[in-house]
């Protein structure tokens, strides 16, 4: 469900009948904003629905600022699961597409981060590759 709400205000849409999580953010300019304060809820979620903890690669990803809005790698990589341009950023799209936030909400980013990892994908991030985290 694309979301849509006044500069400002606070809105929390539901995914009917979906287990992910609801979305929550602001929403500014005709755009979703979603700060650090939503990346830890979404580890939180990713945790709950998948039994997956991804807060050490988020940790890595980020630079330890856990920031849903930060790019990497020279501007090819994107928000808190950090989808690289040349890699899962385009399977992601294709899922959960840019209505929302796209890469920078850390709701569905972290989902498919999460899933991911479970099904044994989690190579795609580097602090996975190297084995500093789990």
């Amino acid at each position: 469900m694309a979301g849509r709400g006044n500069d400002g205000e606070r809105i929390v849409l539901p995914e009917a009948g979906s287990p992910r999580p609801a979305l929550a953010g602001v929403y500014v300019g005709e755009r979703w904003l979603f700060g650090v304060a939503d990346t830890w809820a979404a580890i939180g979620y990713a945790a709950l629905l998948y039994s997956v903890d991804v807060t050490c690669v988020v940790r890595a990803e980020t630079g330890g600022t856990f920031d849903p809005n930060v790019e990497g790698d020279g501007g090819h990589s994107f928000g808190a699961a950090q989808f690289y341009d040349r890699g899962m950023l385009w399977e992601f799209l294709a899922e959960y597409g840019v209505e929302n936030g796209g890469a920078y909400n850390p709701y569905y980013a972290l989902d498919k981060m999460a899933r991911a990892i479970r099904e044994g994908r989690g190579a795609q991030w580097t602090p996975i590759l190297l084995g500093l985290c789990p």
